[in-house]
């Protein structure tokens, strides 16, 4: 249990790291990153190098990497202006982001439960193997 725990946190605060990236492409590619970037550091480390990295001429330019690479380059450890003096991500965008990621986790979960109780109709009406049914179901629909 614990296990499923510890992976629907992560998945959480992966969905609060996208909802805060500005460039919305490679998103399978950046959870991969995101779950190795967080051995070596935090969610929140990474929200405020997000949020003065934001701020800069290059990424308000619009040039901005994707979230992948900046996860695989660890450019939560550049060095930006006043890096001491550098601001946590504003209270409303994480709120905001972790709000998204819990619905999304959510929606997630009801959808699992669904897939589950379809099984278990599938199961008691004695067929052995729901999901074998299932995509034999989903391969005729599509060659109708």
């Amino acid at each position: 249990m614990g296990d499923r725990r510890e992976l629907r946190e992560a998945e959480t605060a992966f969905g609060t790291f996208w909802a805060a990236y500005p460039r919305k492409v490679g998103k399978l590619t950046a959870s991969i990153a995101f779950h190795k970037a967080l051995k070596k550091t935090t969610l929140p480390v990474m929200l405020a190098a997000l949020a003065w990295q934001g701020q800069t001429r290059q990424w308000q330019q619009g040039i901005i990497p994707n979230a992948s690479t900046w996860l695989h380059q660890e450019r939560w450890n550049d060095e930006g202006p006043a890096r001491v003096s550098q601001p946590a991500p504003p209270a409303p965008l994480v709120e905001l982001a972790k709000s998204i990621a819990r619905t999304r986790a959510e929606d997630a979960e009801r959808g699992q439960q669904q897939l589950r109780a379809r099984e278990q109709e599938l199961m008691a009406l004695g067929l052995s193997e729901p999901l074998a049914v299932m995509q034999a179901g989903r391969e005729w629909l599509k060659r109708q």
